[in-house]
């Protein structure tokens, strides 16, 4: 039997925090689209102060897609670093062997929900986008739910077709099961290569443009700490480097993802006129924030807290839910509301309740269905690789 990876439990408690930038970031975008789309909102719901976030450093607290690319770093080391550490192609087997499972199952059982939910019109996303102008909103779940159609997405759509009609949040899985391969193979080719670092270059190189740029740096990432490479030495004798470090990972996670930069504080980067930027610099940014993780202590004990510790180990279940539930319960305490109280309010209020139940709700998800995921894909990667 393969044995388990253990847990690094800062890493857990950072993937807690992007998963709930995540939720936040549909949230804002479901009830207070001006934060996420600045001058593109219609006039009518726009607002000075959240025409100044959209554009400002603030952004941060939900900029989602910087939360993505902080999942495919972590991703890219976390799926490599047992193994450059021992150095056992047998846990390359075993990690390729359950990657389809252990994420198909909580996908699997996510998109249930979500057919069951609008096979009984108890989603409500769309009046509640009527009252908040987010015309994203009000595009979610626009269909009419089909037997073929849904069991083709959950078993091949979502993951080798970005297709993600029954929970928006899925467009990452494509990304996350290439990504884990992509990961799982250069893994295994790096481990007989001694110079890697043209080749690193040469992966980077190719994935410049894309997504999988992030997993390629948490490869490199988890590669260089496995080996105690310099650049960790010389960051743990001088702390004093972390802060800008840090500093500049945050101010490239902030760059807006939906909004015009002329004028902001990100202005100057559009003198480069690249086409995915953003994808760029949130990758970039994430990569920041990682390294500076793996060398500072007092960050490894801040994220490895238990709050974050609890928020890591359900930060999937939540993903998964989230935005179903927005859509649903989120949707029709915020429709309901605005019969009694002010926009602003009714907003404030429903974000008090929806965050706790959410919390209820990914903790059930994780116990019922995630859990077992994992432990179920590991006996199957066990069993299948004693066997051969």
């Amino acid at each position: 039997m393969i044995s388990a990876t253990p847990k690094i439990k800062y890493l857990d408690g950072l993937r807690g925090l992007a998963a709930l930038m995540v939720f936040l970031n549909h949230f804002l975008t479901a009830f207070y689209p001006v934060l996420y789309w600045g001058l593109a909102t219609p006039e009518k719901f726009r607002s000075g102060w959240g025409l100044f976030i959209s554009g400002s450093f603030f952004n941060l607290i939900y900029n989602g897609n910087f939360a993505i690319c902080l999942f495919f770093i972590l991703s890219g080391y976390v799926l490599s670093q047992k193994f450059f550490r021992e150095k056992k192609l047998t846990i390359i087997s075993a990690g390729a062997l359950k990657r389809y499972p252990r994420l198909f199952i909580p996908v699997f059982c996510s998109m249930i929900l979500a057919f069951v939910l609008l096979k009984f019109s108890l989603l409500h996303n769309q009046e509640a986008a009527a009252l908040s102008g987010s015309d994203w909103f009000r595009s979610l779940f626009s269909f009419r739910p089909g037997g073929k159609n849904f069991l083709y997405q959950a078993f091949f759509g979502v993951f080798f077709q970005h297709q993600s009609d029954y929970n928006l949040a899925l467009w990452t899985m494509t990304y996350e099961f290439f990504g884990s391969f992509l990961v799982f193979a250069f893994s295994a080719i790096f481990l007989k290569i001694r110079k890697k670092s043209a080749f690193y270059l040469v992966l980077i190189l190719f994935f410049l443009k894309t997504y999988y740029l992030a997993f390629a740096l948490g490869l490199l990432l988890s590669d260089l700490h496995a080996r105690r490479h310099n650049i960790f030495q010389e960051l743990e004798k001088r702390q004093y480097l972390l802060w800008p470090l840090l500093a500049l990972g945050i101010f490239l996670g902030s760059y807006p993802t939906n909004i015009a930069t002329s004028g902001t504080i990100y202005g100057f980067f559009n003198i480069f006129g690249l086409s995915y930027l953003v994808i760029l610099l949130h990758t970039l940014g994430a990569f920041l924030v990682m390294l500076t993780l793996l060398s500072s202590t007092r960050m490894q004990n801040f994220f490895a807290a238990r709050p974050f510790n609890f928020l890591g180990k359900i930060s999937f279940s939540f993903y998964l839910i989230h935005l179903i539930f927005i859509c649903s319960f989120s949707s029709f305490l915020f429709v309901w509301l605005a019969n009694y109280l002010p926009y602003n309010l009714n907003f404030l209020v429903t974000f008090a309740v929806t965050v706790p139940l959410l919390f209820i709700l990914a903790n059930l998800f994780y116990r019922f269905v995630d859990r077992p995921a994992i432990d179920f894909s590991r006996r199957l990667a066990g069993w299948l690789t004693k066997k051969n």
